[in-house]
């Protein structure tokens, strides 16, 4: 765990780097200094409804496992999603299952397995979306966008591999738990045992494909957010004085470009990097930004620095200040481990150990 975030530290210091080496400071000041401010307070508050939709989308993921109160799951939400952005190597989703399965009777290695099922759908809505608008998008044959979809492909191949052993995971639980020990037979016994009985509890989180009306009900949601977050960029793009109106080509960018953002994004932020995504956030922008904005270059990359920075700090700071509100009324705190962190209840309880890295 150490060493993922030390590498995903390294990434993010060298493309903040890079940034700061080719941005033009005189164009980001007057991109910031320039913009509308006034477009924030729709986007953050869609970013944080954004969280309400997660979370009924989460609790029918959870339902074979137990009737969660929609309240307790978006409590761990957010402090999961907060500890993402102050935490390494994406100890966030842990500490979500820790959060969980602390207020309830139920295995925080089964919950963990339903946030892999709901990064799943992430995964296949998002890669979806990004074939439908090049699809049909004249920026389709830009440098830039054959990157982005190159990039797809492989993102796509991965997601492909994981599904198909989530799958037999699921369905094939003992022969695929055999098939891995037998993979991991030169680890000590003490190891092997206690990470075949986690899996098992994994595995019973892993409702890919519950009954029919469910499984719609996730895709819908998993639509319904993925299009509002995607919308929701253009309140940024408004905010620095861009319309969908062709008719001003110096500051036009189509609907397109929103989503061609939100999915580049999704996927350089899987990329290693420091809590937070800081720098793989920010060139994800940067790189989706490029096959619409045709401007000098100082220009460009002063321009969409500035809607980068604008665009995280919109969604960094609400989710981190909300997280830390309910990491408190919940009372978890934050613990270091030798060289882990994770969090741990103020209150005594049994049950599986306390999540670390």
């Amino acid at each position: 765990m150490k060493k993922k975030a030390i590498i995903g530290s390294i990434i993010s210091l060298i493309l903040l780097a890079i940034m700061l080496m080719v941005i033009d400071y005189g164009e980001l000041w007057a991109a910031l200094r320039q913009a509308n401010y006034i477009y924030l307070i729709p986007f953050v508050i869609i970013v944080i409804f954004g969280m309400v939709v997660r979370t009924w989308r989460w609790k029918l993921i959870v339902k074979p496992l137990g009737d969660v109160p929609f309240k307790r799951l978006f409590a761990s939400m957010m402090i999961g999603f907060m500890a993402n952005n102050i935490l390494p190597a994406r100890l966030g989703e842990a500490v979500r299952a820790y959060s969980l399965g602390a207020r309830t009777k139920i295995s925080r290695s089964a919950i963990f397995g339903t946030i892999i099922v709901e990064r799943v759908y992430d995964s296949f809505t998002l890669l979806i979306m990004l074939w439908v608008v090049f699809l049909f998008s004249d920026a389709a044959r830009s440098t830039e966008a054959a990157s982005i979809k190159s990039f797809g492909w492989i993102f796509l191949g991965i997601n492909i591999g994981l599904l198909i052993f989530l799958v037999f995971l699921q369905r094939k639980t003992d022969a695929t738990l055999d098939w891995m020990g037998r993979m991991t037979r030169w680890l000590p016994e003490k190891i092997n045992k206690p990470a075949r009985e986690i899996s098992e509890k994994f595995a019973r989180g892993l409702t890919l494909a519950p009954d029919t009306k469910t499984t719609v009900g996730i895709v819908f949601y998993s639509l319904f957010l993925w299009t509002m977050m995607a919308l929701s960029n253009y309140l940024i793009f408004l905010a620095f004085g861009y319309s969908p109106n062709p008719a001003d080509p110096t500051h036009y960018l189509p609907i397109e470009a929103s989503f061609v953002v939100l999915v580049v994004v999704s996927l350089a932020i899987t990329i290693p990097s420091t809590p937070g995504y800081f720098g793989v956030f920010h060139a994800g922008v940067v790189l989706a930004l490029k096959a619409y904005l045709d401007l000098p270059p100082g220009q460009f990359i002063g321009v969409a620095a500035a809607i980068a920075i604008v665009m995280h700090a919109a969604q960094y700071l609400p989710i981190t200040l909300l997280g830390f509100y309910y990491l408190k009324t919940e009372h978890l705190r934050f613990k270091t481990t030798g060289d882990s962190l994770g969090v741990e209840s103020d209150e005594n309880g049994g049950g599986e150990p306390d999540v670390s890295g």
